[in-house]
């Protein structure tokens, strides 16, 4: 696996999940550039004398015999296989850009601090092993349901891509029913063939929209009623007014009841194939509750160095330098017009997520992310098998064609029309099951960490000097938890495009925390300066020198005592103290520095 953490191109690279997609790739594409190449030397090397093949003008229609439409399929032919080659080649390796795969939920900022909407429910997750989904909803919701519960758990992207195979199998079903309706309403060849042009291009342009723009939405219900609507009227206007219509005694020749009727019951079957494809990937997520680690400990000094002190330590642990998702990370400002307050800081945020297998072992592989299980390989790979097959027949018709009408000229064109819809819908059932392809698990790590206590003002912070707090029963919390989770990366990277599977607890983790946490609370407790430790020396000589000038009095003043008690020169005194951390001298039997409110040691 390579990192290439960089703004302007790839983050990372993963192994290509499209292993086994690429290689029916190859076989499709290497099998129509065959099949063109086969087409071209039949019509160079098959037929009567070149002299005396008809002559083509541009201006009109082929003559039987003629080779330009078999080249206009060889070429054809050609463009596809090689489009096939280029897009195998595209996806032998599958990079990642920054801030991909996304996160759970939105983030905070890095420079600053709060809590993000879905923060809430990672915590309760965390907590009680409780995570609400979202249900499922939007168009096609009833259909969707009926799939199963688990879906509610998958990412958003695969109901997208259920939702568009649903809505192509509505529309194929209301578009075959109108082609047979129009099959049993009219008896003349003519008026069959003109319907079934009807749902045959409306079919086909639905297609074509679907493979220039992979990513849109599915097709509303209201507009898929509109089209088999639209289809049926215009449908039965062509076959009603079919002898009106100029030349229509040519059209049975093309066969396009046969290509309508081979395009519609082909997009039937691998619709359905997608449907029990993504059916087979839905997978219940297991998120079990993680118990805390607790420590508790006393802490003095400036709460805010603390959280950037874990902040540090958090970005010492990013993974291959990339930085974590950052859920939650918030601290209760101590209260100004109050000595007593209570501390409260919440930390949670994610690792980047990294295939398990990779992480480990830290080289670059070939092979698929996470194979697919065989349960879901099964469907995928008949789907794939399936696609190549239909390209594979709808190219072999236009070499039996071509091998036909170089030796016969009157030969039919029925194989035509039905070899384009093969080809088409061939190529159109590898792009099915491409999204599913490219299913990866990856694991994260999610670290909460959570302090709170009783909070007392020791210092007002002044110039050059940071302020002080004490908590004197500061409570740590920490869980650590590998999350495992899934994405689709052939699908757009944005909320909810990965959805959790599994997730584990890390004692170790959450116990090695709390000791970096209570290491950084003992580093970040306030020590006495050089300058500090000067001034306390100072006051310590001057009150030396005030305690001798004391004594030489104390003679003279003890002659005008009165007889009853003692002077207070010859009272019994303890020596002087004087705080360490800021040398102001103290009270007797002080316990705390009335300065600064460091602790004191006993006497």
């Amino acid at each position: 696996m390579a990192y290439r953490w960089s703004l302007e191109g790839p983050a990372f690279e993963f192994p290509t999940p499209y292993g086994t997609e690429n290689r029916f790739l190859v076989w499709r594409g290497y099998a129509l550039i065959a099949f063109a190449v086969v087409i071209a030397a039949i019509v160079s090397f098959v037929g009567g004398d070149t002299a005396a093949a008809p002559t083509v003008v541009l201006d009109k229609p082929p003559e039987p015999a003629s080779v330009v439409p078999h080249l206009v399929a060889a070429m054809l032919l050609s463009l596809l296989g090689a489009r096939d080659l280029w897009k195998a080649s595209a996806q032998r390796t599958l990079l990642l850009a920054p801030g991909q795969p996304s996160s759970l939920t939105a983030e905070v900022p890095r420079e600053g601090s709060g809590i993000s909407a879905g923060a809430a429910p990672l915590q309760r997750l965390l907590e009680v092993g409780d995570f609400k989904h979202a249900p499922v909803g939007g168009s096609y919701a009833a259909a969707l349901e009926m799939l199963g519960p688990e879906l509610a758990a998958a990412p958003r992207t695969l109901h997208a891509y259920l939702r568009v195979r649903i809505a192509h199998l509505v529309l194929a079903a209301g578009l075959a029913l109108v082609l047979l309706l129009c099959f049993l309403g009219f008896r003349t060849a003519p008026a069959q063939g003109l319907a079934a042009l009807v749902p045959l291009l409306l079919c086909a342009g639905v297609l074509a929209h679907r493979a220039l723009w992979p990513d849109g939405e599915a097709l509303a219900p209201w507009l898929v009623a509109v089209l088999v609507l639209a289809a049926g009227a215009l449908a039965a206007a062509l076959g009603h007014y079919a002898e009106a219509v100029p030349r229509s005694a040519s059209v049975p020749r093309l066969g396009l009841p046969l290509a309508a009727a081979v395009m519609l019951g082909s997009v039937l079957i691998f619709e359905g194939l997608g449907v029990l494809a993504a059916r087979a990937q839905l997978q219940a997520a297991w998120l079990p509750a993680v118990a805390p680690e607790e420590a508790v400990m006393a802490f003095e000094g400036d709460p805010e160095q603390l959280l950037r002190d874990i902040d540090l330590e958090l970005h010492r642990q990013w993974t291959e330098g990339i930085p974590n998702r950052r859920y939650g990370w918030q601290a209760a400002p101590p209260a100004r017009s109050s000595d007593e307050a209570q501390f409260q800081a919440v930390v949670l945020e994610e690792s980047q997520p990294l295939v398990p297998s990779q992480l480990a072992r830290g080289v670059r592989q070939t092979a698929p992310a996470l194979p697919q299980t065989p349960a879901r390989l099964r469907t995928l790979l008949a789907l794939d098998v399936a696609g190549l097959l239909w390209s594979l027949a709808g190219a072999l018709a236009w070499v039996w064609l071509a091998w036909a009408h170089m030796r016969a000229p009157g030969a039919a064109w029925v194989p035509a029309a039905a070899g384009i819809a093969a080809m088409t819908v061939g190529g159109y059932a590898l792009r099915v099951g491409h999204l599913l392809w490219s299913r990866v698990e990856v694991s994260s790590t999610l670290t909460w960490l959570a302090m709170e206590g009783p909070m007392q003002r020791l210092a007002e912070a002044g110039r050059g000097r940071a302020e002080h707090l004490r908590v004197p029963a500061l409570r740590l919390r920490a869980r650590v938890a590998v999350l495992k989770s899934v994405f689709y990366a052939a699908a757009p990277h944005g909320p909810g495009s990965r959805a959790m599977l599994d997730l584990q607890a890390q004692r170790n983790a959450g116990q090695a925390w709390l000791t970096a946490v209570q290491e950084l609370a003992r580093h970040a407790q306030p020590a006495p300066t050089p300058a500090v430790q000067a001034v306390a020396r100072a006051k310590a000589r001057d009150q030396r020198d005030g305690r001798a000038a004391e004594n030489e009095a104390a003679p003279a003043s003890a002659a005008n005592a009165p007889s009853s008690g003692l002077s207070p020169a010859f009272a019994p005194k303890r020596p002087a103290r004087f705080c360490m951390h800021c040398g102001t001298p103290l009270l007797q039997g002080a316990r705390f520095c009335q300065h600064c409110g460091s602790i004191v040691p006993a006497e």
